[in-house]
Protein backbone atom coordinates (compact mmCIF):
# COMPACT_ATOMS: atom_id res chain seq x y z
CA UNK A 1 0.00 0.00 0.00
CA UNK A 2 1.29 3.28 -1.06
CA UNK A 3 1.62 6.86 1.09
CA UNK A 4 0.32 9.64 0.11
CA UNK A 5 3.54 11.48 -0.53
CA UNK A 6 4.61 7.98 -2.37
CA UNK A 7 1.36 8.55 -4.34
CA UNK A 8 2.17 12.33 -4.98
CA UNK A 9 5.72 11.29 -6.18
CA UNK A 10 4.26 8.55 -8.72
CA UNK A 11 1.60 11.21 -9.74
CA UNK A 12 4.58 13.94 -10.02
CA UNK A 13 6.73 11.27 -12.25
CA UNK A 14 3.61 10.09 -14.53
CA UNK A 15 3.11 13.89 -15.36
CA UNK A 16 6.70 14.33 -16.36
CA UNK A 17 6.78 10.98 -18.53
CA UNK A 18 3.10 12.74 -20.32
CA UNK A 19 4.85 15.82 -21.04
CA UNK A 20 8.21 13.83 -22.54
CA UNK A 21 5.54 11.73 -24.53
CA UNK A 22 3.57 14.87 -25.50
CA UNK A 23 6.62 16.25 -26.45
CA UNK A 24 7.43 13.26 -29.12
CA UNK A 25 3.75 14.19 -30.30
CA UNK A 26 4.78 17.42 -31.25
CA UNK A 27 8.03 16.43 -33.01
CA UNK A 28 6.12 13.25 -34.54
CA UNK A 29 3.45 15.61 -36.31
CA UNK A 30 5.45 18.09 -37.41
CA UNK A 31 7.93 15.61 -38.85
CA UNK A 32 4.93 14.66 -40.65
CA UNK A 33 3.70 17.94 -41.95
CA UNK A 34 7.28 19.15 -42.76
CA UNK A 35 9.77 16.44 -43.12
CA UNK A 36 8.26 14.99 -46.87
CA UNK A 37 8.47 11.43 -47.84
CA UNK A 38 11.36 10.41 -45.73
CA UNK A 39 9.98 10.59 -42.45
CA UNK A 40 6.01 9.99 -43.47
CA UNK A 41 6.07 6.28 -42.72
CA UNK A 42 8.18 6.90 -39.32
CA UNK A 43 6.17 9.68 -38.20
CA UNK A 44 2.91 7.88 -38.96
CA UNK A 45 4.34 5.02 -36.72
CA UNK A 46 5.31 7.66 -34.21
CA UNK A 47 2.04 8.60 -33.62
CA UNK A 48 0.39 5.32 -34.18
CA UNK A 49 2.35 4.48 -30.64
CA UNK A 50 2.01 7.75 -29.47
CA UNK A 51 -1.71 7.57 -29.66
CA UNK A 52 -1.70 3.89 -27.94
CA UNK A 53 -0.12 5.24 -25.02
CA UNK A 54 -2.30 8.13 -24.64
CA UNK A 55 -5.55 5.91 -24.82
CA UNK A 56 -4.17 3.00 -22.49
CA UNK A 57 -1.88 5.14 -19.81
CA UNK A 58 -4.05 8.68 -19.77
CA UNK A 59 -7.32 6.66 -19.64
CA UNK A 60 -6.72 5.49 -16.15
CA UNK A 61 -5.31 8.45 -15.25
CA UNK A 62 -8.20 10.32 -15.68
CA UNK A 63 -10.41 7.64 -14.58
CA UNK A 64 -8.63 8.15 -11.65
CA UNK A 65 -8.46 11.28 -11.07
CA UNK A 66 -12.45 11.50 -11.46
CA UNK A 67 -13.62 9.06 -9.70
CA UNK A 68 -11.35 9.17 -6.92
CA UNK A 69 -9.44 12.67 -6.30
CA UNK A 70 -11.29 14.86 -7.90
CA UNK A 71 -14.78 13.82 -5.57
CA UNK A 72 -12.55 14.01 -2.65
CA UNK A 73 -11.08 17.67 -2.99
CA UNK A 74 -15.00 18.71 -4.39
CA UNK A 75 -15.89 17.52 -0.54
CA UNK A 76 -12.60 18.58 1.33
CA UNK A 77 -11.88 21.60 -0.67
CA UNK A 78 -14.93 22.89 -1.91
CA UNK A 79 -13.49 26.52 -3.74
CA UNK A 80 -11.58 24.52 -6.29
CA UNK A 81 -14.88 22.91 -7.77
CA UNK A 82 -14.41 25.41 -10.75
CA UNK A 83 -10.92 24.44 -11.43
CA UNK A 84 -12.03 20.59 -11.13
CA UNK A 85 -15.44 21.33 -13.12
CA UNK A 86 -12.86 22.82 -16.20
CA UNK A 87 -10.28 19.55 -15.81
CA UNK A 88 -13.30 17.29 -16.69
CA UNK A 89 -14.10 19.36 -19.64
CA UNK A 90 -10.26 19.10 -20.38
CA UNK A 91 -10.76 15.03 -20.26
CA UNK A 92 -13.37 15.18 -22.22
CA UNK A 93 -11.68 17.21 -24.94
CA UNK A 94 -9.11 15.20 -24.29
CA UNK A 95 -10.80 12.62 -25.72
CA UNK A 96 -12.64 13.59 -28.20
CA UNK A 97 -9.27 15.25 -29.71
CA UNK A 98 -7.49 11.61 -30.00
CA UNK A 99 -10.19 10.12 -31.73
CA UNK A 100 -9.76 12.89 -34.29
CA UNK A 101 -5.95 12.28 -34.73
CA UNK A 102 -7.28 8.38 -34.82
CA UNK A 103 -9.45 9.07 -37.81
CA UNK A 104 -7.05 11.41 -39.55
CA UNK A 105 -4.79 9.26 -39.18
CA UNK A 106 -6.39 6.05 -40.55
CA UNK A 107 -7.58 8.17 -43.16
CA UNK A 108 -4.15 9.35 -44.03
CA UNK A 109 -2.96 5.87 -44.23
CA UNK A 110 -5.99 5.00 -47.25
CA UNK A 111 -5.76 8.01 -48.99
CA UNK A 112 -3.74 7.80 -52.57
CA UNK A 113 -4.18 10.59 -54.28
CA UNK A 114 -1.31 13.41 -53.20
CA UNK A 115 -3.47 16.55 -52.93
CA UNK A 116 -6.16 14.76 -50.50
CA UNK A 117 -3.26 13.33 -48.70
CA UNK A 118 -1.66 16.79 -48.18
CA UNK A 119 -4.87 18.55 -47.22
CA UNK A 120 -5.25 15.46 -44.57
CA UNK A 121 -1.95 16.05 -43.06
CA UNK A 122 -2.02 19.36 -42.79
CA UNK A 123 -5.43 18.76 -40.86
CA UNK A 124 -3.84 16.00 -38.77
CA UNK A 125 -0.68 18.48 -38.08
CA UNK A 126 -3.25 20.91 -36.89
CA UNK A 127 -5.12 18.40 -34.43
CA UNK A 128 -2.04 17.06 -33.63
CA UNK A 129 -0.62 20.41 -32.50
CA UNK A 130 -3.80 21.10 -30.38
CA UNK A 131 -3.77 17.94 -28.75
CA UNK A 132 -0.27 18.94 -27.76
CA UNK A 133 -1.16 22.12 -26.65
CA UNK A 134 -4.37 20.46 -24.23
CA UNK A 135 -2.10 17.88 -22.56
CA UNK A 136 0.65 20.60 -21.92
CA UNK A 137 -2.00 22.91 -20.49
CA UNK A 138 -3.93 20.51 -19.04
CA UNK A 139 -1.04 18.78 -17.59
CA UNK A 140 0.44 22.81 -15.74
CA UNK A 141 -2.96 23.38 -14.69
CA UNK A 142 -3.57 19.93 -12.43
CA UNK A 143 0.17 20.62 -10.95
CA UNK A 144 -0.35 24.09 -9.98
CA UNK A 145 -4.09 23.70 -8.57
CA UNK A 146 -5.15 20.34 -7.82
CA UNK A 147 -1.98 18.37 -6.59
CA UNK A 148 -0.58 22.02 -5.29
CA UNK A 149 -3.91 21.79 -3.18
CA UNK A 150 -3.40 18.11 -2.23
CA UNK A 151 0.11 19.25 -0.96
CA UNK A 152 -0.50 22.80 0.43
CA UNK A 153 -4.26 22.51 1.55
CA UNK A 154 -5.12 19.00 3.47
CA UNK A 155 -4.33 17.72 6.57
CA UNK A 156 -1.75 14.86 6.81
CA UNK A 157 -4.74 12.69 7.82
CA UNK A 158 -6.32 14.09 4.69
CA UNK A 159 -3.83 13.21 2.31
CA UNK A 160 -4.10 9.57 4.35
CA UNK A 161 -7.35 9.22 3.40
CA UNK A 162 -6.84 10.04 -0.13
CA UNK A 163 -3.81 7.62 -0.39
CA UNK A 164 -5.94 5.12 1.25
CA UNK A 165 -8.82 5.71 -1.17
CA UNK A 166 -6.52 5.18 -4.23
CA UNK A 167 -5.49 2.04 -3.16
CA UNK A 168 -8.64 0.88 -2.52
CA UNK A 169 -9.25 1.93 -6.47
CA UNK A 170 -6.38 0.14 -7.41
CA UNK A 171 -6.83 -2.50 -5.45
CA UNK A 172 -10.22 -3.15 -6.80
CA UNK A 173 -8.89 -2.91 -10.22
CA UNK A 174 -6.24 -5.54 -9.84
CA UNK A 175 -9.28 -7.54 -8.00
CA UNK A 176 -11.54 -6.87 -11.41
CA UNK A 177 -9.27 -8.05 -13.59
CA UNK A 178 -8.61 -11.00 -12.47
CA UNK A 179 -12.05 -12.57 -12.29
Amino acid sequence: MLKAEEIMKSIAKSHEDFLATNDRLYESVSDLHYGGKCSFEKSLRDIDAILKYFRGILGGHIQEEEKVIFPFLNRHIPKLEPVLNFLRGDHKEFQESLISVDVLLKKLRQEKNGIRRRAITEKLWEKGIYLYCLIRNHIKAEDENVYKAIQCQLHRDERRRLAEELNRRKFLKKERGRS
